[in-house]
């Protein structure tokens, strides 16, 4: 009796007939993604293929997703006007490597639940267009992941990985963890993060994004390294080592916690640690080592917003965190970004406590633009 009852639970579960298909070349993969059905396999044979356009759209469940694979990973090369689109549910994308493409290499549109791990994405590039490594969009995407992947060698305009919306709607719900990102050069004056997590017009909506343990050198494009644009998101856990400009940088958004991160900023005169924008984030038990620019900096804000303004600081704590060896300044207040933006507001009901700065040398701890003793409050 209790195996007549269990078989059927067993064959709801499992797939009865999940088929694997060996593809080598664009038409095949077409065809396959046509058939694909839950718990299928989609193996593309080792080699490198030039100009291959591939769109899936199937709806795959979590006990049987569909997945798109290489033979081995990073046997499977992808270049020229060469790129993946997902769409649709629980897929997973596995171990391709997409170098010098001319296109995007992935995007996820209104995808949910679904995973990129062990993929590779390096120098891509498109003469005179914006091109972003991975690009996770549309109106509907939700709970998706990035791990394990390597995003190098950029240097042309774009962002590595980019959590986007469509139609006024933000992608919620992101996991990116246990990535590589290396190798930024500035090639334009702005836009070349390596993570931007929504954008301006998205700053109010609640992301919950989590970027936890992953690495980033020499990422030397923009401002920011990553780049928070939404609220309610996490980043925790993850090294940077010898980038330029912030390496955390909430630009837009509320309450997002920065914990855990260790930053070496090798002593380079651009790199920085932790800048903050915006209302209740927390900031603490990260270990900020050799910065140049600034260890943790919460700039003046605009009293008369703008969506692509500066949100002054309010409400933050900044604790536990330990700076060793400042290459520059450490703590820097109420600095005013673009005094053509009418930054003339300091940063309130901000809480330092138990904060240590080892090995400050000449430097200055606390760099004060718009004299904020009665905002800050020091513990």
């Amino acid at each position: 009796m209790f195996r007549a009852a269990l078989l059927p639970l067993l064959l709801l579960t499992f797939p009865l007939f999940a088929a694997e298909r060996r593809v080598t070349s664009s038409e095949k993969f077409t065809s396959a993604a046509a058939e694909v059905k839950p718990g299928d396999t989609i193996v593309w044979a080792a080699g490198r293929y030039e100009n291959v356009a591939m769109r899936l759209r199937g709806a795959g469940t979590e006990a049987a997703p569909i997945t798109v694979r290489a033979e081995t990973t990073g046997s499977v090369v992808f270049t020229g006007a060469s790129q993946l689109e997902v769409r649709g549910a629980w897929t997973v994308i596995e171990g391709l490597t997409f170098e010098q493409t001319t296109l995007d290499p992935i995007l996820l549109k209104d995808a949910q639940h679904c995973r990129v791990t062990a993929c590779t994405m390096r120098a891509c590039a498109a003469e005179g267009v914006r091109l972003h490594y991975l690009r996770i969009g549309g109106s509907k995407s939700a709970e998706n992941r990035v791990d394990h992947c390597t995003f190098e060698d950029k240097r042309t305009d774009g962002v590595m990985l980019i959590v986007d919306g469509d139609e006024g709607v933000l992608s919620t719900g992101t996991r990116i963890d246990h990535n590589l990102f290396r190798g930024i050069a500035k090639t334009v004056r702005n836009g070349m993060e390596a993570i931007r997590v929504g954008d301006s017009g998205f700053q109010r909506q609640e992301a919950r994004t989590v970027v936890e343990e992953n690495r980033f050198e020499a990422c030397r494009g923009d401002a920011e390294v990553v780049s928070n644009k939404s609220t309610g998101n996490s980043y925790r856990g993850n090294v940077f080592i010898g980038c330029d400009g912030g390496a955390i940088v909430l630009r837009h958004g509320d309450r997002c916690v920065v914990e855990g991160n260790r930053i070496d900023g090798e002593a380079r005169p651009k790199s920085g640690g932790i800048r903050i924008h915006g209302s209740g984030h927390v900031v603490r038990g990260n270990v900020l080592e050799r910065t140049g620019a600034y260890a943790i900096a919460l700039p003046a804000g605009n009293s008369v917003l703008r969506e692509t303004g500066h949100a002054p600081v309010r409400d933050a704590v900044i604790e536990g965190n330990q700076i060793a060896n400042p290459a520059g300044p450490v703590f820097v207040l109420g600095e005013p970004h673009d005094s053509r933006k009418l930054q003339d507001t300091a940063p309130t009901g901000v809480v330092f406590r138990k904060n240590t700065v080892e090995g400050l040398g000449s430097h200055e701890r606390v760099t004060d633009y718009l004299k904020t003793e009665g905002g800050v409050r020091w513990e």
